[in-house]
């Protein structure tokens, strides 16, 4: 008997064959180019059991792969068994990629099929470059998923509210005028943009039609004299309306936004747009009428660097945040029947602190609780089916975040349930040492890929090292994934290295993970702020945002140098002096004693 993902790739394969198509590429995305969708959009799920948030499954007319990054091998390796499909590790040694894969396997003539509308751009561009000589047809009208699923969710829309300009720090009025300066640079006529975080961050709303992140499906189209905003209806009441409607921006329907395109009266003749971002699908809509101007949407630097208002309330959100995961962790440490909790039970009781915040919306992604071998999962999320009893004498990780209307928070707390071993401990203080030697770089004129060997060293000297980045931008009140600035060993291929400016806020997230055995990761989130001003230009430097003791039993002291313990020692002086006027007496002795070295 199939497997029901069997089933469904050889319904595709069918479907292939009446249009003539030879290979079929399923995405992640949705419409926007969304890292997390929503359920209506989970396509390449549906079809193939992976849940992570990344990855591409290529289909054949005899084989299926999939390609993932190493956060989400184990999770892949095991969701995929059974269903025939090929994992394929991206950037192991030995693996092609996606596009090695392709000039391999097609053939002179082939056409290659996917839905244009849940891809960039400048992917396929790019792909149909490496591919040239195989004179390939590519068939961005190929919606297959959509024939074949049956019981597909609904669409749903949620109302949007205005995020007030207390927690904003600048009126949308004034973002736009920004904008169209910029535009007016590039003698854009139009600006399309696509990507949801940037429209909720222009417009200073908010929403929740993408779990965890609060944005809203949506598209923009500024022009010099003119504002569409196209979304479902029903999702603005009346204050929104109003709001809208003094800033100028007319409302106009989501589903109608490419006919629209095609509207000279709506477009202007030169097009601004990121051609990272929009679809093929959008893109395939104006080619014919308009001159296509290819840009980062302004609104993406500038929203990344956070405004003064924006940055003081994200120092009074970490303060709510490092108040709740002080608590848990006291309970976790203290709590004698630790084996009787399970991960689902931390991740509940660890929400139910965050909501005792004043200010607190929801969290900013699904909780990852892990004990034991399953902390050795980069991305492991605990279900009903998965769900784990805390073990002892291993590691406990916990990485989870919230939003609050003085920002999102992003944090990653390893803790020892019981004893652990020498060999944990040396490489928990390995992790921290990279940690605590990021956060004290000093940076000038570059991007992230000039220090993430702070956060490796310590782990490279042991001979160990993790398969993901070490920091990536967070939003304010928007996606806790957020660019365009990254902490990475390497470029990611089409995307710039981009500079540190005062705003940003970016996490420091180095990692160990022993498959089977146990995983380790201590994150905190940093603001890039002045440090000095020479004859050699402005330098930066990080302050660390988030609050939260490491574990003090898992810290060999004698593996840490001078210089690391007073960086420690700094940063306790800021978690006590930030944290004991919110905790309990019994939480405030404890901490006070977790933190002394």
């Amino acid at each position: 008997m199939k497997n029901i993902f069997e089933s469904r790739i050889e319904r595709i394969r069918e479907e292939m064959r009446k249009r003539c198509i030879d290979i079929f590429m399923v995405f992640s995305g949705d419409y926007h180019g969304s890292e997390y969708v929503s359920e209506y959009f989970k396509c390449r799920e549906y079809l193939s059991g992976f849940t992570g948030s990344a990855g591409t499954l290529v289909i054949t007319d005899d084989k299926a792969r999939l390609w993932t990054d190493g956060r989400y091998f184990l999770q892949a390796e095991a969701e995929l068994e059974g269903s025939g499909i090929i994992l394929m590790r991206s950037g192991m040694d030995g693996v092609s990629d996606i596009d090695d894969y392709l000039k391999e396997t097609v053939s002179q003539g082939d056409t290659i099929g996917f839905d244009g509308r849940t891809v960039g751009l400048q992917y396929i561009q790019e792909l149909a470059d490496e591919l040239a000589d195989a004179n390939i047809n590519f068939d961005p009208s190929a919606c297959l998923t959509d024939i074949i699923w049956d019981d597909r969710p609904l669409l749903k829309t949620a109302p949007v509210f205005l995020l007030d300009e207390k927690y904003a720090g600048e009126a949308s009025d004034s973002k736009i005028e920004k904008i169209r300066k910029k535009m007016e640079l590039l003698s854009a006529d139009s600006h399309i943009i696509t990507t949801l975080d940037d429209i909720a961050w222009i417009l200073n709303l908010r929403g929740s039609d993408i779990p965890y992140n609060p944005v809203f499906l949506s598209y923009l189209l500024i022009n010099r004299e003119s504002i569409y905003l196209y979304t479902k209806p029903d999702v603005c009441d009346d204050s929104v309306c109003t709001y809208l409607k003094k800033l100028g921006v007319s409302l106009r329907d989501y589903d109608s936004f490419e006919n629209d395109l095609d509207d000279h009266k709506l477009v202007g003749g030169k097009v601004l747009a990121d051609n990272n971002s929009i679809s093929v699908a959008v893109y395939d809509a104006i080619s014919d009428r308009a001159e296509a101007i290819w840009d980062r949407n302004p609104s993406s630097i500038m929203k990344a660097k956070k405004n003064s208002i924006e940055m003081e309330n994200e120092r009074q959100a970490h303060i709510k945040d490092g108040t709740a995961l002080t608590k848990m962790i006291y309970r976790l440490k203290k709590n004698k029947d630790i084996e009787k909790l399970t991960e689902l039970d931390v991740a509940a009781e660890l929400k139910t602190l965050r909501e005792e915040q004043e200010g607190f919306i929801e969290e900013s992604f699904a909780a990852i609780v892990a004990t034991g071998e399953n902390s050795a999962v980069i991305h492991y999320e605990p279900d009903e089916t998965t769900n784990t009893h805390i073990k002892k004498d291993t590691f406990l990780l916990m990485d989870t975040g919230g939003h609050y209307y003085e920002g999102t928070t992003d944090v990653t707390r390893t803790v020892a349930i019981g004893t652990v071993t020498y060999e944990m401990k040396k490489l928990y203080t390995a992790v921290l040492k990279g940690n605590l030697r990021l956060a004290a770089a000093t940076v000038k004129k570059c991007g992230g890929t000039n220090i993430d060997i702070l956060a490796r060293t310590p782990l490279w000297e042991l001979g160990y090292d993790y398969r993901h980045g070490t920091g990536h931008g967070v939003g304010y009140l928007l996606n806790v994934h957020e660019g365009p600035q990254s902490i990475r060993i390497k470029r990611v291929s089409g995307e710039e290295d981009t500079d540190f400016a005062e705003g940003m806020l970016t996490s420091d997230e180095p990692g160990v993970y022993l498959p089977g055995e146990y995983g380790i990761r201590l994150e905190n989130l940093m603001l890039t702020v002045p440090r000095e001003t020479t004859q050699y230009g402005d330098f930066l430097q990080f302050e660390t945002l988030t609050l939260a003791p490491f574990d003090k039993e898992c810290i060999l002291t004698e593996d840490m140098t001078a210089e690391d313990l007073a960086l420690l020692r700094s940063y306790y002086a800021k978690v006590r002096e930030k944290l004991i006027p919110h905790l309990s007496s019994e939480e405030k002795e404890w901490l006070l004693e977790e933190t002394e070295l």
